[in-house]
């Protein structure tokens, strides 16, 4: 939990650093320009077709056993295929930028079409030595170094950012803050890769043992891996490109920064891993009784929780917004109210669907939010050439409303539960883990 906790910690600073130290250095309009040549390379994360995660899962079976060839064969597979495929489709990035007027289509002036391309190329190279240190992890996993190696790859974000932002405060533009990026990552990947030959001498780096035989048994779980991250890709950075193609970049900023104090509110949703174990056990034994009562403490303990934050981030984000941006951004309460609403719905189904996520059901739910996700973007744009910003995000909270009524009618499916028992439970505060939160803090 420490280390989820630190990586978490690590991601939420980062984001609530970017915009007022962009915003400040390079003005809105830049910064939305910046942010749609960043959105763009950022679908080449999903490049590996969800096969590294699966493969890393499996990674845990040979080493546990002591076979050491088999997880050297298994790793060397993966990092081979997470090259091949995000170079391949870098290539494919890069010549879109080159041959194509994307950047005009999405009003991006501030450069040329040379520093685009270059911009791509190093943002491209980033997600590439990224990838490679999402393998490393994999390791780490599976010689029971999990914790390590998640501080690791938070490590990995730090630098990257941070040599990010070092770039831009001594007055580089798009090519030097990307450029930065790329050598930030690698530094991080580096680090990586030291603690590998620590800890886990006996793997061989390189691509000889490789084995594309491998793959076919990862099929299955590496499409019900990359459904719900690309989901989120497709989600919110397509929703990015609609409002900077509509509205422009400035739009999009303004956006970007209302959606991203909205969505602190999701954050609640990583408590859920506290009741991993319990969750497993029960399944495990199968006692659906257990399984049951811990679901909805789950609910109840997050329902009241995400209220908690929704009512501060209600009343604190109008005085917050205008110090945290600046006072570059003007703040607008419809907007944001709109994307909070969203933000706790969202918030409440990844609670709703963790369970299945825990025990391995949620190929069916993961499938149909992938494809509301796909639908919501569509819709976004027909109804941000009718209504502007507000048609975008009033899109955006009525899709996030289809899904949490189709991850509780998947939990209620599978695990056969009461829906008026549970609505019975979780509607009331859980006072006595209050009360012993309380106690704990007085002690």
């Amino acid at each position: 939990m420490g280390a989820q906790a630190i990586a978490q910690f690590v991601t939420l600073v980062i984001r609530l650093a970017e915009i007022p130290l962009l915003v400040t250095i390079w003005g809105s309009d830049l910064y939305g320009q910046w942010l749609v040549l960043a959105a763009i390379p950022s679908y080449l994360a999903f490049s590996d077709l969800g096969f590294i995660s699966s493969i890393n899962r499996f990674l845990v079976v040979p080493v546990t056993q002591g076979d050491f060839t088999l997880a050297t064969k298994v790793f060397q597979t993966s990092s081979l295929l997470a090259l091949l495929l995000s170079v391949g489709f870098s290539l494919v990035f890069v010549a879109i930028f080159l041959f194509t007027p994307v950047a005009e289509t999405f009003h991006v002036t501030a450069v040329g079409t040379a520093a685009v391309v270059e911009v791509a190329l190093f943002l491209c190279g980033k997600i590439v030595v990224s990838m490679q240190g999402q393998a490393l992890f994999g390791v780490y996993m599976a010689i029971h170094r999990y914790p390590l190696g998640l501080i690791l790859l938070s490590l990995c974000q730090l630098l990257e950012f941070g040599a990010m932002a070092v770039a831009v405060f001594i007055g580089e533009g798009f090519v030097g803050a990307a450029l930065a990026m790329l050598l930030g990552q690698s530094v991080g990947v580096l680090v990586m890769l030291v603690g590998i030959s620590r800890y886990a001498s006996w793997l061989t780096l390189g691509f000889r043992a490789a084995d594309f035989t491998l793959l076919k048994r990862f099929w299955s779980p590496a499409l019900a891996s990359l459904t719900f991250p690309a989901g989120d890709a497709i989600g919110f950075q397509g929703t990015r490109l609609i409002v900077a193609y509509l509205l422009g970049p400035t739009a999009l900023v303004l956006f970007v920064a209302h959606r991203q104090i909205a969505r602190l509110s999701t954050q609640v949703a990583t408590g859920a891993r506290i009741f991993e174990a319990e969750i497993a056990y029960a399944f495990a034994a199968d006692n659906h009784d257990f399984l049951g009562r811990i679901n909805r403490r789950l609910f109840q303990t997050m329902l009241w929780a995400s209220l908690a934050v929704t009512a501060t981030l209600m009343v604190g984000a109008p005085v917050i917004f205008p110090t945290w941006t600046g006072h570059k951004i003007q703040f607008d309460l419809a907007i944001f109210l709109v994307l909070l609403a969203a933000s706790l719905l969202e918030c409440l189904w990844r609670v709703v669907i963790h369970p299945l996520l825990m025990t391995n059901q949620h190929s069916n739910v993961s499938a149909w939010i992938f494809a509301i996700r796909c639908a919501s973007v569509a819709v976004a744009y027909v109804a941000g050439l009718a209504w502007g910003m507000l048609g975008i995000v009033g899109v955006i909270a009525a899709f996030e409303a289809v899904i949490f009524i189709v991850a509780i009618r998947a939990h209620l499916d599978i695990f056969g539960d009461n829906l008026r028992q549970i609505l019975s439970i979780v509607g009331k505060p859980p006072l006595e883990l209050i009360l012993r939160a309380l106690r704990e803090i007085r002690t």
